[in-house]
Parts: structure tokens; sequence; C-alpha cells
């Protein structure tokens, strides 16, 4: 299944936990949504290697009811990596 969602810039950019107005930030936030919060964990584990730091550890997050994390790949692109809660 894919589903596209469009948000205004700053939200995405609060999301990916990046300034709006940077040049790192190109405005697009890739999503993939695992089945099961160790799934989600595993994944940024491994996104480690090779995000050159650039990682956000899985959290809960109530308001929007899942769990997820972030990473930049090598290109610059920013992932969400989600599981609900």
């Amino acid at each position: 299944m894919c589903r596209l969602g469009l948000l205004p810039r700053k939200a995405l950019a609060k999301d990916a936990g990046v300034d709006d107005h940077g040049d790192r930030f190109p405005g697009v936030i890739l999503t993939h949504t695992a089945a099961t919060r160790n799934d989600v964990d595993t994944l940024l584990t491994a996104a480690v290697a090779l995000a050159d730091g650039q990682v956000t550890a899985a959290a809960d997050r109530p308001e929007q009811g899942d769990h997820s994390g972030h990473f930049t790949d090598p290109d610059g692109h920013h992932w969400t990596i989600t599981t609900r809660a």
C-alpha cells in the first residue's frame, strides 16, 4: 500500500527534527511502516551504520499514536520508521 500525505514544510521539518530553512532539508520525509516496535528498533539500529550519526532513537508519540524514530540516509533523504503504538 502507498499513501501520500501533504503537510506544510514547517510541520515536516519539525517532524524530522531539522530547521525548516536549512539546506539539508528538501521538504520531503519518506516513511516506512514496520510491523512491530521491535522491527522499528532493528531498522534504526541498522541505519546507524549508514546515517553518519543522523539517527533519532524510536520513542512513543502518544499524540500521533505511534512508536517512531528518524534517520537521514547517505543521499540526504529524511526517513521515519514507524509502527502503531
